[in-house]
């Protein structure tokens, strides 16, 4: 369960950040606001690749101990990141209006709220507890199974 809530919350992430292009979330950024749009835009998607690539590596790492690790980090940074936006909630130039917009935005932190919950809750499970003692596995099974693990 834990995955799939961490699957939600990324997903979300990643529809609010094609969302915040179209909303012009650069107009928030402490570095890029003061830049003028025709260097602003192109900079802010292209600080997008590395981040994408980071989440999707990271997320399903062959190591499980860096996997279920970033999996943490990124569910605290989705809880901070809308807490976040709900602080630049009435600037003048915040660009995300509607359900939608303010939906994934909330629907992210609140997967990374619940995922956070649920390790904390499981952390003296039967996962916990066999932690380090799992089998060896062939290198081509890592990937596959990272989709259906606990983790």
């Amino acid at each position: 369960m834990p995955s799939l809530i961490n699957y939600l919350g990324l997903t979300a992430l990643l529809a609010h950040e094609m969302d915040a292009v179209q909303a012009r979330e650069w107009r928030l950024l402490y570095v890029l606001r003061g830049l003028p749009e025709a260097v602003a835009y192109p900079a802010f998607l292209l600080l997008h690749l590395p981040m994408i690539f980071l989440l999707l590596w990271l997320s399903h790492h062959p190591a499980r101990r860096i996997r279920r690790g970033f999996r943490l980090l990124a569910a605290g940074f989705l809880v901070v990141h809308a807490g976040l936006h709900a602080r630049l909630a009435d600037h003048p130039l915040n660009g995300f209006e509607g359900v939608v917009s303010n939906g994934l935005i909330a629907a992210a932190g609140l997967c990374g709220g619940l995922y956070l919950l649920l390790r904390y809750l499981g952390r003296a499970g039967p996962e916990r507890r066999n932690a380090g003692h799992e089998p060896a596995r062939p290198a081509a099974l890592v990937w596959s199974s990272t989709l259906d693990s606990p983790s």
